[in-house]
């Protein structure tokens, strides 16, 4: 995996960096530098993922963060990490950038065309207004999942109702209800 080898090498800079560096600019630089390139065109390869390759990206942000922390004798586990340093775990992560990708898809009049086709393919909850419950009616396949199941998937994450909320309190809201840490 091309994506870990690169943070693994981005691992001795921040090791050299947090030595140097006040905690805050040291967290603005693994917010830059590594998780930035841990995320990048998440929503596309994500899906592709098995448990295994998940685990090792994990794995790979913990080591950065118990280098932030200073958790050199492993005495926190990986929850308190992400609250010590304040940053998220690789799965909230992908959670909450999934989510907005699937807000865009179903919010954007540009998009009313594959609009149309998920909610062809859906249902709305009368227990829960505004919540979308899927359908899988394709066999389209976007990685290991089909495109509807994985929507229907992140939508079940979604605490609160949102199709009619804006782009940009949508993902504050995301990032406000998703946990820091989720395995």
């Amino acid at each position: 995996m091309k994506v870990r080898n690169k943070v693994q090498k981005q691992i001795y800079g921040v090791r050299v960096l947090n030595n140097l560096l006040p905690r805050n600019l040291c967290r603005n630089i693994i917010q830059t530098h590594v998780i930035s390139h841990l995320t990048y065109a998440m929503p596309v390869w994500a899906g592709n993922l098995s448990v295994r390759h998940m685990n090792k990206l994990s794995a790979c942000l913990f080591k950065v963060l118990r280098l932030h922390c200073h958790d050199f004798q492993r005495r926190y586990n990986n929850s308190q990490l992400c609250e010590l340093s304040g940053l998220r775990s690789f799965n909230s992560l992908r959670i909450i950038n999934d989510a907005i990708l699937v807000h865009k898809l179903y919010s954007d009049p540009t998009n009313s065309h594959l609009t149309n086709r998920m909610t062809e393919q859906c249902i709305f909850s009368y227990r829960y207004l505004d919540r979308l419950q899927f359908l899988d009616l394709s066999s389209k396949k976007h990685g290991r999942m089909s495109i509807v199941n994985r929507a229907k998937r992140i939508v079940e994450l979604i605490p609160f109702s949102w199709t009619s909320m804006p782009h940009h309190l949508f993902k504050f809201k995301m990032k406000q209800n998703i946990p820091k840490m989720i395995a």
